[in-house]
């Protein structure tokens, strides 16, 4: 057995069951953060081999079984280009890229919601919320 094959069998089992999988759920769902991310790429976690197979360990996460459960699905996306895309991985160390990253992240969250809106029928949630809260006052 060589090391990274123990170093991989002793962090398993430090942590098992029901905590592991939260603790599992919340790194993914971490990796949605950009700033997280350029934390990981400054610290060389991103260059580290055995950092890469446990990304790859994650991947479990995209599965139905599991996908249910992950609140922000982008963080599933970011999972995909840390593996695949060493680019991607030593631009995240620029500041620049991460905060075109975040930028790029909130315009997407923000027409996704726009468009979630309008498909609901909720042209104006915003507003429909004011109109309510103001009959609550005025009843």
């Amino acid at each position: 057995m060589n090391t990274n094959e123990s170093d991989d069998e002793d962090i398993s089992n430090v942590i098992s069951g029901k905590d592991r999988f939260e603790v599992e759920l919340e790194f993914v769902q971490s990796l949605a953060n950009p700033e997280y991310l350029h934390y990981l790429a400054q610290n060389r976690f991103l260059s580290n081999p055995a950092f890469l197979r446990f990304l790859k360990y994650l991947q479990y996460w995209k599965e139905p079984p599991y996908c249910k459960f992950i609140v922000y699905p982008n963080s599933l996306a970011y999972l995909d280009l840390l593996i695949e895309s060493e680019q991607f991985r030593k631009e995240l160390a620029v500041v620049q890229f991460r905060d075109f990253v975040h930028q790029q992240q909130f315009h997407h969250w923000q027409h996704h919601m726009n468009n979630c809106h309008a498909k609901m029928g909720l042209e104006d949630a915003s507003q429909q919320m004011e109109d309510s809260e103001s009959e609550k006052e005025d009843g």
